[in-house]
């Protein structure tokens, strides 16, 4: 028991302390001037749907129907149906001239993704939130690749505000199983952000008959030393706690 409370409290913790580091971060980024090429931008849907496709996820609008939404909300973002969020001109074009090409600002692009995510909350089937996280994950991918290959525009200390912004995220979402990649992934999720009891906590770590019968358990110690930086409480917590099973 005080195993399962010391870590639910520790966990949760550092999980509300890096999602306010990231928050801030995207705070100041937000105010900046920095944009990306609109040729970028035309191109995200294209490259998630060849990951999908590479990774041989099939988005079909029944059996994974956030997936579908949020692919269709990548191709209003790449087509820039951006309300209010497209920096570059929108009036009307001379009769046998191009459009002016715009470029969007980190506001539009945050606006997709926090629209992307929201999006992704209502995978309620494995192969929907596999393929919704697949769209998250290639969508950083392709912002972080914009910015690192030149189609960035704006000072240098955006870009900087921009990439510790990524960066901070990319680490709350590793750190506390927003990413999912395996089964101690999803139990450090359900700890910082469900209703979970010290003893569930317990048994999934030490189990409930012998010590390390199950990989979990140890995919989960890592998990959970990742998680905290090898917090000094946290591993005493799981000693004592393995010591007394």
């Amino acid at each position: 028991q005080d195993m399962g409370e010391a870590l639910i409290a520790r966990l949760r913790a550092g999980e509300q302390e890096a999602r306010a580091n990231k928050t801030r971060l995207y705070a100041e980024a937000g105010a900046s001037d920095a944009a990306v090429s609109a040729d970028a931008v035309g191109n995200v849907r294209s490259r998630v749907a060849q990951s999908l496709e590479n990774d041989g996820r099939v988005i079909d609008g029944v059996l994974t129907p956030a997936s579908a939404r949020m692919m269709d909300e990548l191709q209003r973002f790449a087509s820039l149906n951006i309300e209010n969020r497209a920096v570059g001109a929108r009036m009307p074009t001379p009769a046998g001239e191009q459009p002016a090409r715009a470029a969007v600002s980190v506001q539009g692009i945050e606006q997709a993704r926090k629209r992307l995510v929201g999006l992704s909350r209502a995978a309620t089937n494995d192969a929907d939130r596999a393929a919704a996280n697949r769209i998250l994950r290639e969508f950083d991918a392709w912002e972080s690749d914009s910015f690192d290959n030149a189609l960035f525009s704006g000072s240098p200390e955006a870009l900087d505000t921009y990439r510790r912004a990524r960066d901070a995220n990319r680490d709350w979402r590793t750190r506390f199983g927003f990413n999912e990649r395996d089964d101690a992934d999803r139990l450090i999720n359900r700890i910082v952000t469900g209703e979970v009891t010290p003893q569930e906590v317990s048994n999934w770590l030490v189990g409930a008959s012998q010590v390390g019968a199950k990989g979990q358990s140890s995919r989960l110690l890592t998990r959970i030393a990742e998680a905290t930086g090898g917090d000094a409480e946290a591993m005493q917590a799981i000693r004592g706690g393995v010591w007394n099973r």
